[in-house]
This record gives structure tokens, C-alpha cells and sequence, in this order.
């Protein structure tokens, strides 16, 4: 497991994980992108997926983009490019909005929900790498993010939808320093 594992614990049959690590170099099924709405590759987790997985990810996410935009808590997915998964989930976190600290959370919830939903149900993935969603540039401080994220993953693990699907590996892979 590339990085510095933070945390484990293992519930229900499924390892859930925290790890300080490129998330790009992780051995799971499905990758995680914290996407915007217009699926624009350019900057930190996005970036980073995209250097390494070559331009054909931007170019599968731009054939999404032509149907329109995406919306908070939409989640698409492409293949890998370059990268060794099989599918990358592009998720559109909220951006943070100071004094709606109750809203971001539960759609931040709400997309975590999803993807490991969309995971489980469509895609198959025995394991999955999600970033810090949201915790970059759309703002939302780190504590409500792992609230919101940890919160999500636990519910689907333990009340019912994670019981008997695919996912058997949940890592949050963040690089920050913090």
C-alpha cells in the first residue's frame, strides 16, 4: 500500500484506511477525483490524475462535459488512461460557503455516498481511493471534510448498503502535509 498509513480499521469485512500518499500510485480498482463541474483536469487531485494518467481521461471527461455542466454531488466515471485501476469516479464536491457549514456537509455526505455506491453497485470495485473531497480549492475546512467523508463511509458500511457488495478495500488517500 503506497504511502504512510494514518489509520486502520477493519469493520464488517471491509479495510477502511487512511493513508499520506499519492493517490495515483495506489493498487485499487477505482480512483477517486475530486472533480469541478466543468471536469477540467488542471489543478491538484485533478492534476495530478491527469499527469498520470495522460490526456485521454481529459478527453473522455470533455465528451461527458458536452451533454452540460455537472452539479454538486454529480459523479461520472472513465477509464484509467495511464493509470494501473480500472475506472476513475470524477465527484463534484461542494464548494464551501462560510456560515452553511450544515449544508456543505451533507452534500459532501451525499457524494461520498454515491461514489461508493456507483462503486459497488455499477463498476464492481473491490477496492476504492478517494482524496479529502472538497478539502482544496473549494475550501471546506478539513475537520467538517473527514466529518462528512468518514460519516459516509461508515454508514455504508455498516448500515446495509456496504453489507454483502463488492467493496472490500475503502482507502482516503490525502497528500496534504497537515
Amino acid at each position: 500500500m503506497p504511502g504512510r498509513v494514518l489509520f486502520q480499521e477493519k469493520t464488517t469485512g471491509v479495510q477502511i484506511d487512511i493513508i499520506k500518499g499519492d493517490i495515483t500510485s495506489q493498487k485499487v480498482d477505482t480512483i477517486v477525483n475530486a472533480a469541478n463541474s466543468s471536469l477540467s483536469l488542471a489543478v491538484g487531485v485533478s492534476g495530478a490524475i491527469s499527469r498520470a494518467g495522460g490526456r485521454a481521461i481529459q478527453t473522455e471527461c470533455d465528451n461527458i462535459i458536452k451533454h452540460g455542466s455537472l452539479r454538486t454531488t454529480d459523479c461520472v466515471w472513465t477509464t484509467p488512461g495511464r493509470l494501473s485501476c480500472t475506472y476513475i469516479i470524477h465527484a463534484v464536491g461542494p464548494n464551501f460557503v462560510p456560515g452553511c457549514e450544515s449544508r456543505c456537509k451533507q452534500e459532501l455526505y451525499d457524494t461520498c455516498q454515491k461514489v461508493l455506491n456507483i462503486a459497488a453497485s455499477r463498476l464492481n470495485a473491490k477496492s476504492i481511493a478517494m482524496p479529502a473531497i472538497s478539502s482544496g480549492a473549494s475550501g471546506m475546512p478539513r475537520r467538517l471534510c473527514a466529518e462528512a467523508m468518514c460519516s459516509a463511509i461508515m454508514d455504508f458500511v455498516e448500515n446495509g448498503q456496504g453489507i454483502g457488495s463488492s467493496l472490500l478495500d475503502i482507502r482516503i488517500v490525502d497528500y496534504d502535509r497537515e
